[in-house]
């Protein structure tokens, strides 16, 4: 059955016959189907997170590893079961609102398919954060990230992401293609080196420590400057979180560990 099936028996089941509709008319049409479309959708979340818990939860008790536990606490298996129905809702909008026929309720589609693509996109970053959050989390439970922390890089990524994601965003909302956004960013470079300055040098910085392994949790330094002493408890992008002698915690930027 076809989406103007749809339509029409719909119609048919409001007005007896199918004529041309005035603006209530394509309104209740279009939204009943609608409702239709956010009911599918609100069932495939549930039995999708259900099915997705389930067969995790199943792993997780027959495996002696702790990784699956953090998974499991994690917010990752939520925000990827909201993909299933945002991607039907996104669908969705076009086949309701947008039929022929439904001239006069076509922007309320496209309206509703702007906040379905801006809710899929942040959605989906939000499911790569918390991957990239339990990564770490896990990595951490290794000797070797005392020798190679990683969570300036994971930090680095995440900056990328959300640039990346904020330029999709905007490109949806305003109607343009993501190309020329990322080609007037060329323009607006040497401002943001300007007003970004501090967090630039703290992340080139942050990759310098963790790359040639400078700085690594639980060795012990002194900077008077900064009133640290003591041993390192956490090497960021920008910060790097020192536990002094006195059990006193001081936080220092991290360019100053190579510029001092």
């Amino acid at each position: 059955m076809t989406d103007h099936s749809w339509h029409s028996d719909i119609s048919y089941f409001y007005f007896s016959k199918i004529e041309e509709l005035n603006l209530w008319q394509q309104l209740l049409v279009s939204g009943t189907l609608f409702i239709i479309y956010l009911l599918v959708a609100a069932i495939a979340y549930i039995l999708f997170k259900k099915v997705i818990f389930s067969v995790f939860a199943k792993i997780a008790k027959m495996t002696e590893n702790s990784w699956d536990d953090e998974l499991m606490t994690s917010r990752i298996f939520r925000r990827i079961s909201l993909l299933v129905p945002l991607a039907i809702i996104w669908h969705a909008a076009p086949f309701c609102f947008g039929e022929e026929g439904m001239e006069n309720v076509s922007n309320i589609g496209s309206v509703i398919r702007v906040i379905s693509e801006v809710l899929l996109v942040t959605f989906i970053l939000l499911s790569i954060s918390s991957v990239l959050n339990v990564s770490e989390r896990i990595y951490g439970r290794y000797e070797v990230s005392k020798e190679l922390p990683i969570k300036s890089f994971v930090q680095v990524l995440k900056i990328i992401l959300t640039l990346v994601g904020m330029i999709f965003v905007i490109s949806t909302v305003i109607g343009k293609s993501p190309v020329l956004i990322f080609s007037g960013l060329g323009a607006m470079t040497a401002v943001l080196m300007l007003i970004f300055k501090d967090s630039l040098l703290g992340l080139v910085a942050g990759v310098q420590l963790s790359a040639n392994r400078m700085v690594a949790r639980g060795d012990w330094i002194e900077m008077p400057k900064f009133g640290a002493d003591g041993e390192v408890l956490e090497v960021a992008l920008t910060t790097v979180k020192v536990s002094n002698w006195d059990k006193t915690i001081t936080t220092i930027p991290t360019y100053a560990l190579i510029s001092d």
